[in-house]
């Protein structure tokens, strides 16, 4: 991949017309003939098996740009291939991508939809389906808050998932930079042409680049450091064409610090109890202070 910008200026030419073809095909030998035409997005098997499975599953659900929601998944998986390789790294990470919204944008996160999530992949993919489920913020009571809603939740996942670090593999924070890395790219399009006011736009973008600065640096020590890089360069790039300064984004990135630091321990709480109704088996590990999520979805073995 000569950069990201190619990459970007070469896939979102055709992949909604792409998607959109594939959210039409059920039976397997037209889903091997599109697999086969599109051999250079370089899946492998057990990655086209988790495509379909998610593919399908978002036919009725859209993205804010207008495109099929299942572009911005599939968006992520070949970005990965494309930074990390074609290597078993590589595929896992793909994978991971693509259902990390599966229930988020699907059924929401029960009991219910984790089993029918093990139904869909047949014991496939056991890693993906945990990344599923702990890549996704946790459903809580967030009105005793003071911050808004969708501020908590982002908080709260942060926390979810430095919860559960000694559980989940670096593929999965490959994924939780790839999602940050292409939601910037699509962020920019949407702020842009939003019916906003200049300030109103302005303070939006603020927000979500000190969003992603904030999960950067929550997760810069289980980062791959291409993947890190780019998602720095990403929010860089997004500041300097909005004249946003770096204390700007500074401010709001130490903000979500404060938050976590002042709720911490109300929203571990929570998310304990979350884990418990989800069915998730907890651990403590000695010395630790933060639960271990032995098993999710029944991924025993953490792997694929």
């Amino acid at each position: 991949m000569k950069s990201i910008e190619d990459f970007y200026t070469r896939v979102n030419s055709s992949i909604a017309e792409e998607i959109s073809v594939a959210q039409t095909l059920e039976d397997s030998a037209a889903q091997s003939r599109f697999a086969a035409k599109y051999a250079d997005w370089g899946f492998d098997e057990d990655t086209w098996r988790v495509f379909w499975v998610n593919t399908l599953r978002m036919r009725s659900v859209t993205r804010k740009t207008g495109e099929p929601y299942a572009t911005h998944p599939t968006r992520m998986a070949m970005l990965a291939l494309g930074v990390i390789g074609r290597n078993p790294s590589g595929q896992k990470s793909a994978r991971i991508c693509l259902l990390h919204d599966y229930l988020e944008e699907g059924d929401g996160v029960s009991f219910e939809s984790i089993q029918k999530l093990k139904e869909d992949l047949a014991g496939q993919s056991p890693a993906a389906r945990m990344g599923a489920v702990l890549l996704t913020e946790p459903l809580i009571d967030y009105s005793q808050y003071p911050r808004p809603r969708r501020w908590m939740e982002q908080v709260s996942y942060v926390l979810q998932v430095r919860t559960a670090y000694p559980r989940l593999l670096n593929e999965h924070f490959n994924s939780i930079f790839l999602d940050k890395i292409d939601n910037g790219h699509d962020w920019r399009y949407i702020v842009e042409n939003a019916d906003l006011s200049e300030e109103r736009r302005r303070a939006r973008l603020i927000q979500k680049l000190g969003h992603f600065s904030f999960v950067a640096e929550a997760f810069a020590d289980r980062a791959n450091l291409k993947l890190l890089q780019l998602l720095r360069k990403t929010i860089t790039d997004s500041a300097r064409e909005f004249a946003i300064t770096k204390d700007e984004v500074r401010f709001v990135k130490v903000a979500y610090e404060n938050t976590l630091v002042e709720h911490r321990e109300s929203l571990s709480k929570a998310i304990d109890q979350y884990w418990s109704d989800l069915g998730i088996k907890e651990q403590q590990q000695p010395g630790s202070s933060e639960a271990n999520a032995s098993e999710v979805a029944d991924s025993s073995d953490g792997g694929d």
